[in-house]
C-alpha cells in the first residue's frame, strides 16, 4: 500500500495519488500556537479520515504523539467529534511545514519540534486521564514510544509505561480493563485510580473523602489484600 503522505522540501503532503482530500480531526486543547496558516499541534490522539479513489471513506489513527506545524488548507469544527477540530488538507497545503526548505526529506526524518518538553505535554494529558479513547489500548504504549523516540528517552524501565496504561484504563463496569480486555477502555486520570483500588489507597486523594466512600462501595472480600493494606496491618 502506498503512503498517505509524500514528502516535498519544505515538508510532507498528502498523496495524490491516493486521494484528493484528508482530513486530520484533532483534540481543540492540542492546537498549541497560531502564526498566520501555520498551527503548531500536538498529534497525540488524532486521527484521518480520507476518501480513496474509489469513493470509500478511510478512518486510521495518527500515532505521532508530538509537536510539529502544520501548514493545513483550512480549520473548522469537527464533523466526526465534540471537542475536536478538523484540519483540511488539499494538495496545496503542507501536512508538516518547515520554514525552510529541507533537500532529501525522508519519511523517517518527518519535522518535528523535538525538544524534552513534547515528552512532558504528553504525560500531563495522561495525568489528567486525557489518554484518547479513539487510540486503541494496544496501540497506546507505542504512541507513548514514538513521543519518546522522537524527543528524549527517559530513564525509566518500560515496564513502568505498561503499568500505567494498565492501571490507567477501567471497563464498562468500573474495573481494571486489562484484566478481561472487553467491551469500551474508558481512560481516568492519575488521582481517580485511588478511588479503583482499596480504601487504605484512597486516603492520598486529594478528595480523600469521596474517594473512600467511593472504595468502601466496593466488594473487598474476595479481592487480595493490597501492599498498603498488608504493611498497615502488620
Amino acid at each position: 500500500m502506498e503512503d498517505l503522505l509524500v514528502a516535498s522540501p519544505y515538508g510532507y503532503v498528502i498523496n495524490e495519488k491516493l486521494t484528493d482530500t484528508v482530513v486530520l480531526a484533532i483534540p481543540e486543547d492540542n492546537i498549541l500556537d497560531q502564526n498566520g496558516a501555520v498551527y503548531s499541534i500536538l498529534g497525540y490522539g488524532a486521527l484521518f479520515f480520507y476518501k480513496n479513489k474509489k469513493g470509500n471513506e478511510v478512518k486510521d489513527e495518527f500515532l505521532i504523539a508530538t509537536k510539529f506545524e502544520t501548514k493545513p488548507s483550512s480549520v473548522q469544527k469537527s464533523t466526526h467529534y465534540d471537542g475536536y477540530m478538523d484540519f483540511i488538507y488539499n494538495k496545496d497545503a503542507f501536512f508538516s511545514y518547515n520554514d525552510l526548505p529541507v533537500n532529501n526529506i525522508s519519511k523517517n526524518e518527518m519535522p518535528v519540534i523535538k525538544d524534552s518538553t513534547n515528552v512532558e505535554l504528553m504525560f500531563n494529558k495522561f495525568n489528567a486521564g486525557k489518554f484518547s479513547e479513539h487510540i486503541a489500548y494496544e496501540n497506546q504504549i507505542y504512541v507513548i514510544l514514538n513521543n519518546l523516540n522522537l524527543n528524549k528517552h527517559l530513564e525509566i524501565p518500560f515496564l513502568f509505561y505498561c503499568i500505567m496504561i494498565g492501571e490507567s484504563f477501567i471497563d464498562d463496569n468500573g474495573n481494571k480493563y486489562r484484566l478481561k480486555m472487553r467491551g469500551k477502555a474508558t481512560p481516568i486520570s492519575l488521582l481517580q485510580i485511588a478511588q479503583t483500588k482499596d480504601p487504605f489507597s484512597a486516603v492520598t486523594h486529594q478528595d480523600a473523602k469521596t474517594s473512600l466512600l467511593v472504595s468502601m462501595a466496593d466488594d473487598y472480600k474476595d479481592k487480595e489484600p493490597s501492599d498498603l493494606e498488608k504493611y498497615s496491618m502488620m
